[in-house]
């Protein structure tokens, strides 16, 4: 019976010992959306409406690229690489420039980026971010000024 005191008495100690040698730091915190989809982006499908319904869009996009990065959970900078589309053929929701910062509407899955360009020019589009599968849908609705029909895009993007 004296054995079997000792015996519980240094698997307790042990125990301890164990536990005390575990890392109690503090989980790493979650990531932001902002985050999450910060990174190079290209296009996986594309539709313009233009009030007649949804059609393809018809223009070349592979060489698109969105690119945003974060610093610290929160939005920084983004780039913008058009590809090959000529001139006035862009569909344009990010000023006159491809560069800039943005800012997103909380942080979730779905809401509105904001982009401000050098030019100091807001524009905003919607964005839906999915993150099992991979895909930040961006919809935005092209001026009359810059386009009479006023195109509204719907470009689905997934990690370049």
């Amino acid at each position: 019976m004296k054995h079997l005191k000792y015996f519980f008495l240094a698997f307790t100690v042990s125990g301890l010992l164990f536990l005390g040698a575990c890392d109690n730091g503090s989980d790493p915190e979650p990531q932001t959306v902002a985050e999450k989809i910060s990174k190079s982006w290209k296009v996986q499908s594309a539709t313009q409406d233009v009030g007649t319904g949804s059609e393809a869009v018809t223009f070349d996009f592979s060489s698109f690229r969105l690119t945003l990065a974060s610093a610290d959970g929160e939005p920084t900078t983004y780039s913008i690489t058009a590809g090959g589309l000529t001139d006035g053929k862009t569909p344009n929701y990010n000023g006159s420039t491809g560069s800039g910062t943005w800012t997103i509407s909380g942080n979730t899955s779905s809401g509105t980026i904001v982009f401000q360009d050098a030019a100091a020019t807001d524009s905003s589009v919607t964005y839906s971010f999915d993150e099992s599968a991979g895909t930040l849908t961006l919809t935005w609705t092209v001026p009359v000024d810059t386009d009479k029909t006023e195109p509204t895009y719907t470009f689905v993007l997934e990690a370049a």
